[in-house]
């Protein structure tokens, strides 16, 4: 591990917390201590108590400006190199703070994250410089032997000393490490000859004498420059000319291996990428439940009138097969929804504890048929891997989707193996990926040994609609399904492919440490809920809704109080001299949610239950409760058959409750 005592330190002063967390992780990400505060007094205390070597500060802090901080530290005896951010790009503000001694100078824009990590290496480089060459100058005004000395042994500095002729003179050790040559080999030879690229060495030459003449040193530069073994080193390389009396001016240079910096440099481009295709993802999620309501609300209202007229034709009426293709268009609009809205990560989703190998047992049999029988469908089962709490159906979604996409990349025959296990992932290990955390996962694995894919492919296959398979076979949803369920509970997915090796996907979720329900906990009795002739206070705002609804349950049988809004429903309740065995509402309504009006109902009717529907995405119903373990909710749309599911599930419950308290009364 890196010894952090020799990393820069830098303090990120920003109150917004979300952007003050990803500039912490970038810097990180590029060798460099990093913390943050979001106010000025806690960024005073901070330098007080300990060593900071860049501040880059918001101007405009919750307390105090940028201007105020800095002037508090003067007055402290401190001086800190900061860099100063804003919202806005006011030129007068940027040269104010120049003026005042900010090193640099940035407004927080779509381009802050982009150029971030160079402006504090300048700013780093350009301290660390003056550093050096302040050190060097002091120990040359004290004698050449204890400069010589003080730069013998530097580690990362590699120091060389050549005359007018370029001729080399002195070669520290770092020298050696950085070029291959031992002080013995440089020393007496020509610096344009031994490290010098050829093509640089009329130019290098000319800049040599112009630092003789003038006494001025060539600037500090990034310049690469030749090892022994042949291979060319980046390096930040700084000049200076010494004179002394009676003597040859003597040229000092001094070059910083750039290697980790480049490196660095990539991998803020590489986050900088995952960046960009989160938020282009994020974009996509917002777009899709924006719409999801409404759009629900007309499949709602097509999937009733069209069961309707079905209901009335006989299978020998031509319009049979009209009616037949307009649910089948509107059946699978719905299940495009659903998977737009799996990818959002505002799917509702009814979570449980469950045991994931048997979650995973449950469905291998339909998965082996899934993938037919050319493929070999391996499970791998890890020991002990424990629970996780999500919804049943989305395992089985998961599952599905990335099985079928491991077949259709399986050109005749193959293997498929899906394996479980527990992981820990470390802070290291995350930083390979922008939305890791560390901790202990459950880990669900998929590989398979098909074509593989290429590093584009890979870089879209989450998004939605991407797809590389023939227009009529794939939607470009399934992978883009499984990536919205993984982050909706919390967990991560991880890709590794090569072209013509396979692919592999890991899917970490959140282990849950409590002991799962049993299946006989789980599920409920079978015993079918027969009778329909209970009545039920139906509220729908939505008046082509609460007309199909009503007259869907009116055919079965069911007694049916239609209300268009709260008020109304509150009013026929109480209206009511019988009892009102169900209430079905919608949950986001004018004036009141549905939630609330249960309460008011079960005060008129405490024997009354409820079934929640809605066609809003699950972060907006969320909010309201009725996604709570024991709350009793449908989706909408729906067809005639959920719907009365549904209502016989909460009936047949609310029945077995009333035949327990009977039997517990007649025991007392």
């Amino acid at each position: 591990m890196t010894d952090t005592t020799t990393r820069k330190s830098v303090l990120v002063v920003e109150d917004d917390e979300l952007l003050n967390s990803l500039i912490i992780k970038m810097l990180i990400s590029t060798g460099l201590q990093a913390e943050g505060v979001v106010c000025g007094r806690d960024a005073i205390n901070r330098i007080i108590g300990g060593r900071v070597d860049v501040l880059l500060l918001d101007q405009q802090l919750p307390d105090m400006t940028g201007q105020d901080v800095i002037s508090t530290l003067s007055l402290h005896g401190i001086r800190v190199p900061f860099v100063v951010m804003t919202g806005q790009g006011d030129e007068r503000l940027a040269v104010e703070m120049m003026k005042f001694g900010a090193a640099d100078y940035l407004v927080k824009d779509n381009n802050l994250t982009h150029i971030l990590p160079g402006v504090i290496e300048r700013t780093l480089r350009a301290i660390e410089s003056e550093r050096l060459l302040r050190s060097a100058e002091n120990a040359l005004k004290e004698s050449e032997k204890r400069f010589r000395s003080l730069f013998q042994d530097v580690p990362a500095v590699a120091v060389q000393g050549y005359n007018a002729d370029g001729i080399i003179q002195y070669w520290n050790r770092a020298a050696a490490k950085l070029y291959g040559y031992a002080a013995d080999e440089a020393i007496g030879r020509n610096v344009l000859d031994l490290i010098t690229p050829e093509a640089m060495r009329e130019e290098v030459a000319e800049s040599i004498r112009k630092m003789i003449d003038t006494g001025g040193a060539i600037p500090t530069c990034e310049l690469n420059m030749v090892r022994k073994d042949g291979s060319i080193v980046t390096v930040l390389s700084s000049h200076a000319v010494v004179r002394n009396a009676n003597r040859e001016p003597e040229l000092f240079r001094i070059d910083i291996d750039m290697t980790s910096r480049q490196q660095a440099e990539f991998e803020r481009e590489r986050l900088q990428t995952q960046l960009t295709q989160a938020q282009r993802m994020e974009a996509v999620g917002r777009l899709a439940g924006g719409v999801a309501h409404d759009f629900n609300n007309m499949l709602g209202v097509i999937f009733g009138h069209t069961e309707l007229l079905i209901s009335q034709t006989t299978g020998q009426d031509p319009i049979i097969e009209s009616l037949n293709e307009i649910r089948t268009a509107a059946q699978r609009s719905a299940d495009l929804t659903r998977q737009l809205l799996a990818f959002a990560r505002k799917q509702n989703a009814i979570p449980v504890v469950l045991d994931l190998n048997q979650a995973v047992e449950s469905i291998l049999k339909m998965l082996s048929r899934l993938v037919g029988e050319g493929i070999n469908l391996t499970w791998a089962p890890g020991n002990n891997v424990g629970s996780v709490r999500m919804d049943p159906s989305q395992i089985d979604q998961i599952l599905a989707n990335l099985c079928v996409n491991a077949r259709d990349a399986i050109a005749d025959t193959g293997s498929i193996t899906i394996k479980t296990a527990v992981k820990t992932l470390d802070a290291e290990q995350c930083l390979e990926h922008v939305d890791f955390i560390p901790g202990e996962y459950a880990l669900l694995a998929v590989n398979d040994d098909g074509c593989g894919m290429d590093a584009e492919t890979m870089s879209n296959i989450f998004e939605p609609f991407f797809t590389t398979k023939p227009i009529d076979k794939g939607t470009g949803l399934g992978l883009a399904t499984v990536y919205g369920i993984v982050r909706q509970n919390h967990g991560f997915i991880a890709v590794k492919s090569k072209l013509g090796t396979g692919t592999e996907f890991e899917i970490y979720l959140p282990l849950f440490r409590k002991q799962p329900p049993s299946p006989a906990q789980q599920n409920l009795t079978d015993v079918q809920h027969n009778s329909c002739h209970e009545r039920i206070l139906l509220v729908e705002d939505n008046r082509a809704l609460l007309e199909m609804i009503g007259g869907m349950l009116n055919r079965i049988g069911y007694q049916v109080m239609p209300a268009n809004n709260p008020n109304k429903a509150i009013e026929l309740a109480r209206d009511c001299k019988e009892n009102i065995d169900l209430l079905v509402t919608d949950v986001i309504m004018p004036d009141m949610n549905g939630r609330t009006l249960f309460g008011y109902i079960q005060t008129l009717h405490p024997e009354t239950r409820c079934l929640f529907m809605s066609g809003y995405t699950a972060d907006v119903i969320s909010q309201h409760g009725v996604l709570d373990e024991g709350v009793d909710f449908i989706q909408k749309p729906f067809v005639t058959k959920d719907l009365i599911a549904k209502i016989n599930g909460v009936m047949r419950r609310n029945q077995s409750q009333a035949e327990q308290a009977d039997s517990e009364q007649d025991f007392v």
